[in-house]
């Protein structure tokens, strides 16, 4: 049996857990992902987000269903590769650069628009060294956003078909975040289509859409997907665009509407963007809930 026609991630009626688990994680997920789309996926702690995506590599042992990873159709053939951050990053005892190549061929071109897509570029700057210091014991030590930074360029730089990203905005402020939605996954970031270089001329083009598949609690990103996943209690509750979800009144827009509720609360909120304005204003008029507005 083969994945969906179109697909390169496809899990039918998956079961999953971790290792000598009794319970399993996520129950009866079905899911496809057409060749180069943007999902992303949202849930309350613990719900499964980061299972759905250690299954979809194989990670997450599987108790029933199938799983199909297949990557890009290229000649009537599926092949191709898959890049996938977690949310613990690993590196290794080199320098930042070699952390970022990791044992790919130094371009200079992709190497510095990755580095610029991934909001790096100030923080090399601040180094004696730059992107040449050395990372570990002997080495220099990086918050927890460098780290995720450096992860995520990573695996930017290794310009593969289809990308897992586990909540790649976590450790990271507002402003960096936009910079990295915009440059890296937005409609005109690097990961909108996959690079490839005409020997001949030495030239590089833009051909197959990447396909990626992004963890997030970032509330301001989803209107800007393809498609939006809601997990609850290891389930997938919801698919769907972000409005068919919104216009739905289901288990999406409850979420959202108790996220936005305890967010309001707080004293220094404030909407940053225009479309969490128009996603608060929604809610607020489809569930007669004014003092969202206020």
């Amino acid at each position: 049996m083969s994945g969906d026609a179109g697909c390169p991630l496809y899990v039918l009626n998956g079961t999953f857990k971790w290792g000598e688990a009794p319970s399993p994680v996520l129950q009866d997920v079905t899911l496809a992902v057409p060749q180069g789309e943007l999902v992303m996926v949202l849930g309350s702690v613990g719900s499964g987000k980061s299972t759905l995506l250690a299954a979809l590599v194989g990670q997450a042992d599987r108790v029933e269903g199938s799983v199909y990873c297949q990557i890009v159709r290229h000649a009537g053939r599926w092949q191709g590769s898959v890049a996938y951050l977690t949310q613990q990053v690993w590196l290794m005892n080199a320098t930042l650069r070699d952390n970022i190549l990791f044992f790919r061929p130094y371009d200079q071109f992709r190497y510095e628009a990755t580095v610029r897509a991934c909001a790096l570029t100030h923080d090399f700057a601040l180094l004696q060294d730059g992107d040449l210091t050395l990372y570990g014991d002997k080495g220099v030590n990086l918050s927890g956003g460098q780290r995720q930074r450096i992860g995520l360029a990573r695996a930017v730089y290794q310009n593969a078909d289809v990308y897992l990203l586990d909540d790649p905005f976590s450790a990271v402020d507002a402003q960096v975040s936009q910079h990295i939605f915009h440059h890296v996954l937005g409609p005109s970031g690097l990961l909108r289509k996959k690079v490839r270089c005409r020997v001949a001329t030495d030239r590089w083009t833009m051909s197959a859409v990447q396909t990626r598949v992004v963890v997030t609690h970032q509330l301001v990103y989803l209107p800007h997907a393809d498609k939006v996943v809601f997990l609850h209690a290891g389930r997938v509750q919801e698919a769907g665009t972000f409005s068919e979800l919104l216009d739905r009144r289901g288990a999406l827009a409850e979420f959202l509407l108790h996220c936005i509720s305890e967010m309001a609360t707080r004293d220094d909120f404030q909407y940053d963007l225009d479309v969490v304005e128009d996603i608060v204003t929604k809610l607020a008029v489809e569930y007669n809930r004014s003092e969202l507005l206020t």
